[in-house]
């Protein structure tokens, strides 16, 4: 092979190699909510909280991202549907904080049991369904959840929207995970 020839391909292969990498890294998951502005993150968390639709206009911004990210970082189908579930999730998240916030509802103790929970940390690197860790984790924290509602604790609206909370949580770092490869 001549030399130029022998060059093109170690570059070629050092490229690949590099682009592969730069996909993996667990960092470029956020990059279709980082090519979002803010007001479109915004609305697409309050669109998620009420469990809107993916399909809704509200969430073209997150799709055209995704499209951007998925060319330039070289994601396979896999890689952007992880990514996607994780926007999602992560807008979910904020915009009930933000929603519970305003109610002067501090979220801060459920992010502590929910990083302690060492069954339900287990269950996002199984292979196997969260439902039942996110269910037990629900049993053993309820008396915590219902406290921190405070006077909102008695109201299904408020319970299940700490449900969609955690479970946000879960699908965030089961993505992660799942986009790392590991």
């Amino acid at each position: 092979m001549r030399p130029f020839l022998a060059g093109l391909a170690a570059a070629s292969i050092a490229i690949a190699a590099a682009a592969r990498a730069h996909a993996a890294d667990g960092a470029q998951i956020d990059c279709p909510l980082t090519a979002m502005s803010e007001a479109q993150r915004f609305a697409l968390g309050e669109h998620a909280s009420h469990l809107g639709s993916r399909q809704d206009p509200v969430a073209a911004p997150l799709e055209s991202a995704l499209a951007r990210c998925a060319d330039e970082l070289h994601w396979d189908a896999d890689r952007r549907d992880t990514a996607r579930l994780h926007g999602l999730a992560s807008l979910m998240q904020a915009a009930i904080r933000r929603q519970f916030a305003r109610d002067g509802i501090d979220l801060a103790e459920l992010d502590r049991a929910l990083l302690a929970d060492t069954e339900l940390t287990a269950s996002y690197r199984s292979s196997a369904s969260s439902d039942a860790a996110l269910q037990g984790f629900a049993r053993r924290s309820e008396a915590m959840i219902v406290r921190l509602l405070g006077p909102h604790g008695a109201d299904n609206t408020y319970v299940e929207r700490a449900g969609y909370f955690i479970a946000a949580t879960a699908m965030m770092e089961r993505s992660r995970i799942r986009f790392a490869g590991d």
